[in-house]
C-alpha cells in the first residue's frame, strides 16, 4: 500500500512522527497489514517509545503469529 511505502521513506529519512502518521493511514484502509503493524512499531522504537513499539508488535504477531 502506498501509505505504507511512504511511511518507509519518511522512517529511513528520520521523519519519524511523518511515518507513524503514514502507518496509521495504511492500518485504518486494512486491520490485518502486518507489514504496517511492524514498520509502526519500528518507528516508535525509532522515537524511543518503546511501549508503544511493543504494542505494535504484539499485534502484527495477533495477525500472523
Amino acid at each position: 500500500m502506498i501509505h505504507n511505502n511512504l511511511g518507509l521513506v519518511y522512517a529511513e529519512q528520520g521523519r519519524y512522527e511523518e511515518a507513524i502518521n503514514e502507518y496509521r493511514q495504511a492500518l485504518e484502509k486494512d486491520r490485518n497489514f502486518v507489514m504496517a503493524y511492524n514498520n509502526l512499531g519500528l518507528a516508535f522504537a525509532g522515537r524511543g517509545q518503546l511501549d508503544a513499539a511493543i504494542d505494535e508488535f504484539r499485534k502484527a504477531l495477533v495477525n500472523k503469529p
